[in-house]
């Protein structure tokens, strides 16, 4: 039944990430956008729960609440497995599943925790437990702590179902593309259902999009070496902030910036990640002017007085563009 929810859940995952990731990127709250994904996650497998009565004839809520209460009936005896033998990791494990059934993620951590601390970190099902049970208590300090249990699941395990889901999902929605992908293919290679592969696809698919983006906003980039000239120098206030930059032809923001801390001589690298605007950025093949400022106050825009200086590049040819700040900023 398990395996069932979890591929019932990725038929919609790739859509509700498809929609989601671009909002949450932009916030830039990695933690805050895996707590929702885990939200998102739930949501679909609980819609797996209502889809499977449709689907099937086996009586899905029928089971559901045998199996709470076989698990709630079971408690008081696994409570006293585990008093009469402390050290048997099966006693713990088997009260971890128990609560997890229950939804009681407090008491399921610690019985897993318990469990995984006797099996010594060599339990897929104690280190998967422990890991489900921590994301479930809402503490996203815990996210972390998860993921590692996730990815040792899986250094046993390489085919463990949950630990590639949830991983995938993390790595998704943390920026890391081909970890993610790498997680869904291997699903993908473990034949699920038709309708489950079409999903795998096409948020495989997504990712390479990302991958190849990123790829070449990564060849995209402009060798920046800035110097200050002599009789500049007395010019420039003790704090200065560097600002390089590529200016947009038609006016409005950057194609590419950095703002950069540190005493001149700088190696500065610009590329289309740089962008202050998604796909308004430097590409290969494309010569632009390239701007060095000294902010006197650290503000972006320039005023008078900043000494700056520029220089002409062509992007992904390669070497380094020599810039010097030789010249003052009017007054307007």
């Amino acid at each position: 039944m398990t395996s069932f929810l979890l591929w019932a859940a990725l038929l919609a995952i790739g859509g509700a990430l498809a929609l989601g990731l671009p909002l949450l990127r932009r916030a830039g709250e990695a933690r805050r956008a895996w707590i929702t994904g885990g939200l998102a996650v739930l949501l679909l497998v609980g819609g797996g729960a209502v889809l499977y009565p449709r689907l099937s004839n086996y009586s899905w809520q029928h089971a559901e609440a045998q199996a709470k209460a076989e698990a709630a009936e079971g408690i008081p005896a696994l409570l006293a497995d585990t008093t009469a033998h402390p050290e048997s990791y099966a006693a713990w494990n088997k009260l971890g599943a128990a609560y997890t059934h229950l939804r009681q993620w407090g008491p399921a951590t610690r019985a897993f925790g318990k469990a995984n601390t006797l099996a010594q970190g060599g339990s897929v099902d104690a280190l998967v437990g422990l890991g489900q049970a921590l994301l479930q208590t809402g503490d996203d300090q815990k996210v972390d702590q998860a993921v590692k249990l996730f990815e040792q699941a899986l250094k046993l395990d390489p085919h463990s179902e949950v630990a590639l889901f949830y991983t995938a999902i993390y790595y998704t929605q943390s920026g890391q593309p081909q970890l993610a992908r790498d997680r869904f293919a291997t699903m993908l290679a473990m034949k699920p259902p038709e309708s489950v592969q079409a999903a795998l696809e096409k948020q495989i698919d997504a990712l390479d999009q990302q991958i190849a983006e990123a790829r070449a906003a990564a060849a995209a980039q402009v060798q920046v070496e800035v110097t200050l000239a002599p009789q500049i120098a007395a010019q420039v206030p003790a704090g200065a902030t560097l600002f390089v930059f590529v200016p947009s032809p038609g006016g409005g923001p950057p194609l590419a910036v950095k703002r950069v801390a540190g005493p001149l001589p700088q190696q500065v690298s610009l590329s289309g990640a740089d962008a202050m605007i998604a796909g308004h950025g430097i590409k290969a093949g494309d010569t632009v002017k390239v701007v060095a400022r000294l902010s006197k106050g650290g503000a972006p825009i320039a005023t008078p007085g900043d000494p700056f200086g520029e220089a002409q590049a062509r992007v992904g040819a390669g070497g380094t563009t020599k810039i010097v700040i030789n010249q003052i900023t009017p007054a307007k």
